[in-house]
């Protein structure tokens, strides 16, 4: 496990929830009311590249196996976190209850706080101290 792994599973859960609302603003735009509901291939006489509801369609259906692909990641990296998590807990329960709402609770510093107790500024000092003293950068920063 690396430091970067803390920080990549936040992105990716961001990211899911950026293509999620991508998805809900081209749905809720359209007429189109499914993309799995419509055919990509052209109908006899029609020209693929001047059908907007096909290249609509296709595009919906692009976000939504971008999100899939998102999620597994995701999915993995809890896993991968949720490990470390298991392991630090009886040494650093605190730690272990900051990672796991800042990180895969996916959770701004001020809902830690709010979930935690104490002070937003306070909770993302201490777990920026404890990723550098367990994870030191090698270029020596």
């Amino acid at each position: 496990m690396e430091r970067s792994d803390f920080s990549k599973i936040y992105w990716i859960n961001r990211n899911i929830a950026r293509w999620e609302r991508k998805l809900e603003e081209l749905e809720a735009a359209s007429p189109l009311r499914s993309a799995s509901n419509y055919q990509l291939t052209p109908a006899y006489g029609t020209n693929l590249t001047t059908d907007n509801v096909a290249k609509e369609a296709q595009r919906r259906q692009e976000i939504k196996e971008r999100i899939e692909r998102l999620i597994d990641a995701a999915h993995a990296k809890k896993l991968e976190i949720y490990g470390y998590i298991d392991e630090i807990n009886e040494e650093e329960p605190y730690m272990a209850a900051v990672i796991e709402e800042r990180c895969i609770k996916c959770k701004t510093w001020i809902e830690v706080a709010d979930t935690l107790g104490g002070s937003a500024k306070a909770h993302e000092k201490a777990y920026h101290r404890y990723i550098m003293k367990i994870f030191p950068a090698e270029d020596g920063k």
